[in-house]
């Protein structure tokens, strides 16, 4: 079994239940890499499986070929205070490079500028773009220097998938909340419908399009629809969902993207993220983040409309080789 740092309780007894017979089993992992202990993953697993198995025989793989001997100098004094561990030297073959650094920002958005500056220093030094990266923990960790490369028009690639912006559930939500600022706005009611038609879809009428009228409200008489038990009544539940946050349509200066964000996802659109895809709590993380980064911005306009200036110079950039790479 591999990542056996990361196991939890029970996947643990389960390993242990399928070799209870012959005791022949093997697990790969490094107990100073256990990160998952949120999702209830016990590093105790693989730090006591030599007495759950006596006679184990434990194999160290301390040569690294990715990093470089600063780098592994760093990782060895950090771990070497870990109280309970499996005592390890890191080595590498690797030639000398550069030291690292630990550099102090006061939030992400500050840590996108340096990253984006520092990117522009090194390719200023005759540093091609393809051999610069960015490796991130979480998708989500690269939205703020993702629009950062984009204002400065530095090419890049994302190796973990989609652009941030260019994910089905943050498109989801932008388009609802081009809605709370323009009702008005058709398209943003099509993209609605299209890309979440089972959670809080609006009917269409028979003409085709959305009929609503500057006298009528989110949840009057030009809006008919259903949608499935609990999810809020279909477009009357939307209705609600989409007036609550008044300031943010009004653009007020008091708003709040995370109100909006709560309303958004955090009851039906929650549960269609869960239905529809597996790694919905990763896309929940993503509608979180995006909540954090658009609070910098005063209202729910100027947020749609710098993220409207953004989107239109990525679509209309020419891609090239020579672009670098986000990563986690």
């Amino acid at each position: 079994m591999d990542e056996y740092q990361d196991t939890n309780r029970i996947q643990a007894d389960i390993i242990d239940l399928l070799a209870e017979r012959h005791g022949n089993v093997m697990v790969v992992g490094d107990d100073s890499q256990s990160i998952y202990s949120f999702r209830g993953a016990n590093f105790a697993n693989i730090l006591s499986f030599p007495d759950r198995y006596p006679g184990t025989k434990i194999n160290k793989l301390e040569i690294n070929y990715r990093s470089t001997p600063e780098i592994l100098h760093l990782a060895n004094s950090s771990i070497v205070f870990n109280r309970y561990q499996f005592p390890k030297e890191l080595r590498t073959v690797r030639p000398e490079g550069s030291v690292p650094s630990l550099v102090p920002v006061q939030d992400v958005l500050e840590q996108a500028y340096f990253v984006a500056q520092k990117i522009d220093e090194i390719r200023d030094e005759a540093t091609p773009l393809s051999e610069i990266a960015v490796l991130y923990r979480a998708h989500y960790h690269s939205m703020e220097l993702q629009m950062e490369l984009t204002r400065r028009g530095i090419p890049f690639q994302v190796r973990s998938g989609l652009r941030f912006f260019e994910q089905a559930h943050i498109k989801d939500v932008c388009a609802y909340l081009k809605v709370v600022c323009n009702p008005l706005d058709e398209l943003a009611w099509n993209e609605c419908s299209s890309s979440a038609p089972r959670w809080e879809r609006p009917r269409r009428r028979k003409s085709g399009g959305w009929s609503l009228r500057r006298s009528e409200s989110l949840g009057g008489p030009g809006f008919q629809g259903d949608g499935p038990e609990g999810s809020g009544g279909g477009a009357g539940g939307l209705a609600d969902a989409l007036e609550n946050p008044v300031p943010a349509a009004q653009g007020r200066k008091d708003f709040r993207p995370r109100g909006n964000d709560r309303r958004g996802h955090g009851g039906g659109y929650e549960a269609y993220l869960q239905a529809k895809y597996p790694n919905f709590e990763s896309r929940a993380d993503d509608l979180r983040q995006l909540a954090v980064f658009a609070g910098q911005y005063a209202s729910c306009q100027d947020f749609l409309s710098d993220l409207a200036l953004l989107t239109s110079i990525e679509s209309e950039a020419q891609p090239f080789e020579g672009g670098m790479e986000c990563s986690p």
